[in-house]
């Protein structure tokens, strides 16, 4: 069976609120595993819109079209949770991997994070407008696992990260899908990663990122959600003891596992939770004995550090 790229058409007679939009976005790259979210009607010589009036959600490649019925069934689901007060219609579409397999590699370009730090895709490492000749470049391969640096979240973790790796840092990343933070961790000088996650479909990638960056020896993947049980696991292959946490999820995701988080006693780069949410998630953190001593923004999505 010939592969093709499964995709959810979206057309709005009644646009979402931005904000409704901005959590689908996050939510569906999360948790359905989409790889992007192309606006239909954006024009190249204008800016691009918040809410976009048509857009198509698309899903890795797969031999299996019937098998991908599912997935774009709750992809559907989660737009009618997350835009409320929207109109809408939806359609699925399979495209051809010869024509969507090279479109949909123009949406993924280098990025750049900081003047020192870039994220690329594998098969494009050159250096964005604005980047130093001998910044950092982490090389993405994208599978099916969350992580490409595009998302606000992901690019905040990314810049606390920068700062605050030092050359006995172990970071144990709480959800690390593509390995996106581990590796550049790694490269702004820390000793190890320890990858933790729930879903096994991301080992894969994990490890495939971690090859591509040449630093596959520095970088272990832990199937659990547990931070406690992840350590015991990575210290009994060897691994070093953390000394640093990242949590890059929805806040929704994390906030009931914050006395998880807390348990190892650890210093915890925090994000995934939008601007609006702030005075909650202070609330929270702190009275799960964290003590916040930064936070940052970018565009409707916060990050804090917290000892």
């Amino acid at each position: 069976m010939p592969i093709t790229w499964p995709s959810l058409i979206i057309e709005f007679t009644t646009p979402p609120s931005q904000e409704e939009w901005e959590i689908f976005s996050a939510r569906a790259e999360y948790e359905i595993g989409t790889l992007g979210i192309e606006d239909m009607t954006a024009h190249p010589k204008e800016p691009p819109r918040a809410v976009p009036l048509a857009a198509r959600a698309f899903l890795p490649a797969t031999e299996d079209e019937a098998a991908s019925g599912d997935t774009l069934a709750a992809l559907a689901e989660l737009l009618r949770e997350c835009c409320c007060s929207a109109v809408f219609n939806t359609h699925t579409e399979f495209l051809a991997d010869q024509d969507w397999g090279r479109e949909w590699r123009k949406y993924f370009r280098p990025l750049l994070i900081t003047p020192s730090l870039v994220v690329a895709p594998s098969w494009d490492p050159s250096l964005p407008v604005g980047a130093n000749a001998d910044a950092h470049v982490v090389l993405i391969d994208p599978g099916q696992a969350f992580g490409t640096g595009s998302h606000e979240t992901t690019q905040l973790c990314l810049r606390v990260l920068e700062k605050a790796m030092r050359p006995a840092t172990c970071l144990l990343d709480i959800g690390t899908g593509s390995g996106i933070l581990g590796i550049s961790a790694i490269k702004a000088g820390a000793e190890f990663c320890i990858g933790t996650e729930n879903d096994a479909v991301c080992e894969e990638n994990f490890y495939l990122n971690a090859d591509i960056n040449g630093c596959r020896d520095r970088m272990l993947f832990v199937l659990t959600g547990l931070p406690q049980e992840a350590i015991t696991m990575a210290n009994a292959q060897g691994a070093p003891a953390a000394t640093m946490i990242a949590c890059n999820m929805l806040s929704e995701q994390f906030l009931p596992h914050l006395a998880a988080l807390r348990a190892p006693g650890l210093p915890m780069v925090l994000s995934g939770f939008l601007t609006t949410e702030r005075e909650e998630i202070h609330r929270r953190v702190t009275a799960a004995g964290f003590k916040i001593t930064q936070e940052d923004a970018l565009g409707d999505w916060g990050a804090l550090i917290s000892i």
